[in-house]
């Protein structure tokens, strides 16, 4: 396999990485549309770090991080459920007094660290994740060690692939989605609540499997 070939393996795999609707596409469609494309890619931006973090992890030491998750699932279920919950109630909070804003303000939205922290702990709230990256790393054959190349060589790739979906998604959010501002509420209102239905559900997932 050449070095070229893994480096476009691994963009594909951070783009792929990115497609599963949960709590972190909620929340970058929330961002987007609230706020201004910048927040959207901020809120991507954690997502990024996270997924980025679990390939590393995935190439790495596959037998160890599986190990790890299976050990202490249960509580990162539990703990990641309360992160999205708050996520979720904190947006429904805010979704009454939501209104479109002008390009204007758009373009200096909120797209500071705040929102970058809270995408990351919709993300790590998902061990699913993890899996899903060992799935990927193994379907693609990511063996760097056959070609002598580092893994932290390949994982920026990894980064860059998700960052060009995300900033494709924004894209077409904020040039191509129009919205009232009863809509926009409503949509905002159903994200926050579809948000914390899926953190209730993690917890509950995570105390089944500690009973």
């Amino acid at each position: 396999m050449s070095v070229a070939l893994i480096f476009i393996k691994a963009i594909l795999i951070g783009a792929i990485l990115a497609f599963p609707v949960g709590p972190v596409l909620l929340f970058v469609i929330q961002k987007t549309l609230n706020e201004s494309r910048q927040a959207g890619i901020m809120a991507g931006l954690g997502s990024m770090c996270v997924d980025t973090l679990y390939t590393g992890m995935a190439m790495c030491a596959l037998g160890l991080v599986s190990g790890f998750i299976d050990k202490y699932n249960s509580w990162i279920f539990i703990i990641g459920g309360l992160i999205v919950i708050l996520v979720g109630l904190n947006i429904t909070r805010k979704a009454r007094g939501t209104t479109m804003v002008s390009s204007d303000v758009q373009s200096h939205g909120s797209a500071g660290l705040g929102t970058t922290l809270q995408a990351m702990g919709c993300a790590i709230s998902n061990p699913g994740a993890l899996f899903y990256a060992l799935a990927l790393v193994t379907f693609m054959n990511m063996d760097v060690t056959s070609v002598g190349i580092s893994i932290w060589l390949v994982l920026p790739f990894v980064a860059t692939g998700e960052m060009l979906y995300w900033m494709a998604l924004t894209y077409a959010l904020s040039h191509y989605v129009c919205l009232s501002d009863r809509t926009l509420r409503r949509t905002n209102w159903c994200s926050g609540i579809a948000l914390a239905a899926i953190g209730l559900a993690l917890i509950i997932k995570g105390i089944i499997s500690l009973l």
